[in-house]
């Protein structure tokens, strides 16, 4: 009677009840995903005909690899231990056929979350590395001042985007997809590429006329220090680099040397 009466039991009570309700309106989800892309599903292992505790199985499966930052290829090898006692997999070539319905789930939540907060600030900038990946992070504080922030695009280009390009692509991120009221974002964060400072002036002109620049500090720091005139200094790094960057036992020695950093 005690156990029953105590908040731990109370507590585990409604976590169940939230746990239901959530596991029904993925499977809500899931059933009207199926509906909507009934004519593309021929060659990528969805199906209609699949029991829905066993595809409701293979998004949870799906969900906490993406989360975990583990390649869905390795679901071949773990297949034995995460089938036992539980739904059927599929091989993972299969299994990635349920990112799409994961990665629409994740934005509906971000959704709900964002109307929660009447103020965002956006993050975002792009990297050439191996081609171009973009990245947009919008960032807000909550009731309780905690600073949160939200990952809501990856994207890989063939080339670099131009600033109208870039601003475009925002704009289309905000106002098309998660349908975000123009008003509500107050500030973009960016470095202080060309690109990135075309990108703000097109947002201003276009729908954002109110937004506030801020240019990283991080990068501004970087680029006045190369300007620093210090050969003595530049020629030490460059030595210490070429001798402790690559060999195990000098990084050993420097750290005997030299004790552990403060």
């Amino acid at each position: 009677e005690k156990h029953v009466e105590s908040s731990r039991h109370n507590t585990g009570k409604q976590q169940l009840k939230e746990e239901g309700i959530r596991q029904q309106r993925i499977a809500d989800s899931w059933k009207r995903y199926l509906a909507r892309h009934s004519s593309q599903l021929s060659g990528t292992g969805l199906s209609t005909t699949i029991p829905l505790e066993e595809s409701l199985r293979r998004i949870a499966v799906v969900e906490q690899f993406l989360k975990a930052g583990v390649p869905l290829a390795k679901v071949d090898t773990l297949r034995p231990l995460l089938e036992q006692g539980s739904q059927r997999l599929t091989h993972s070539s299969h299994m990635g056929s349920y990112v799409p319905f994961v990665l629409e789930g994740e934005l509906d939540t971000i959704k709900e979350e964002l109307k929660e907060h009447p103020y965002v600030s956006a993050i975002f900038d792009g990297s050439t590395y191996l081609g171009e990946a973009l990245v947009v992070i919008l960032r807000f504080v909550t009731a309780d001042f905690e600073v949160c922030q939200r990952l809501v695009r990856v994207r890989i280009l063939a080339k670099s985007l131009s600033g109208q390009q870039l601003a475009r692509e925002i704009v289309t991120l905000l106002a098309s997809e998660l349908h975000y009221p123009p008003e509500k974002l107050i500030a973009v964060t960016r470095d202080g590429a060309s690109v990135n400072a075309a990108a703000v002036r097109h947002l201003k002109e276009v729908m954002y006329p109110d937004l506030t620049d801020i240019t990283c500090m991080s990068h501004s720091l970087d680029n006045v220090g190369k300007h620093f005139n210090t050969p003595a200094l530049d020629s030490f790094l460059q030595t210490w680099v070429s001798l402790f960057a690559h060999s195990p036992a000098a990084k050993i020695a420097w750290r005997n040397t030299m004790g552990e950093a403060v």
